[in-house]
């Protein structure tokens, strides 16, 4: 009998763990699902329409990278050296910078310096990346998850910003920020013609 009691004990042990790991799982998968939505982008990042809060920091070549870039849209994509997804958007992002000369592409990478530096690999030489140590600039735009993108036209209004997970979300932030530009840079008369 004791042995029943002890044997039917332990599985009920073993079951409540997988209940607490399955509750969990769920919980996190609600609650990315919740942050890609729209309802969950809107709490991330600088709202649309707003001007860019200015930034002035340093790349990992060490040169200044100010924010917003003067006349040239740019998209400010946040990652972090821990984030799997980011990791498989590095060659994404060469290409895509490769493609759009004309746009400025800044990755903001979560991390300290070295580490962001092994992260990066190659892709310093095609985009601007920036060690975020301690994660402060992310916090700064209240940015709390990653890869997140901000694309912000050449007067330096953000146009659109959430999760990005590859070329096609760039290619729609790209397109969002360099509409803004062919909009604003229309003569009048075209404008109201247009509407």
């Amino acid at each position: 009998m004791n042995t029943l009691f002890v044997i039917s004990y332990v599985v009920l042990w073993v079951l409540v763990v997988v209940l607490v790991g399955a509750v969990f799982a769920l919980y996190h998968h609600f609650g990315q699902m919740y942050m890609t939505s729209p309802e969950g982008r809107v709490a991330h990042g600088p709202e649309e329409g707003s001007l860019f809060p200015a930034l002035d920091t340093k790349d990992l070549d060490g040169e200044v990278v100010t924010l917003p870039a003067q006349d040239r849209p740019f998209i400010a994509v946040f990652a972090s050296t821990g984030c799997t997804l980011c990791g498989a958007l590095r060659s994404v992002l060469r290409k895509f910078a490769a493609e759009h000369p004309d746009v400025l592409v800044v990755v903001i990478c979560d991390g300290h310096p070295r580490a962001v530096r092994e992260w990066a690999g190659d892709l310093a030489s095609a985009v601007r990346v920036i060690p975020d140590p301690r994660g402060r600039i992310a916090a700064r735009y209240e940015i709390g998850l990653t890869p997140f993108s901000v694309a912000v036209s050449h007067d330096g209004r953000v146009r659109s910003r959430g999760i990005v997970n590859g070329l096609d979300g760039l290619e729609l932030a790209a397109h969002e920020a360099a509409n803004q530009l062919t909009v604003l840079s229309a003569p009048t008369e075209e404008r109201s013609t247009s509407r």
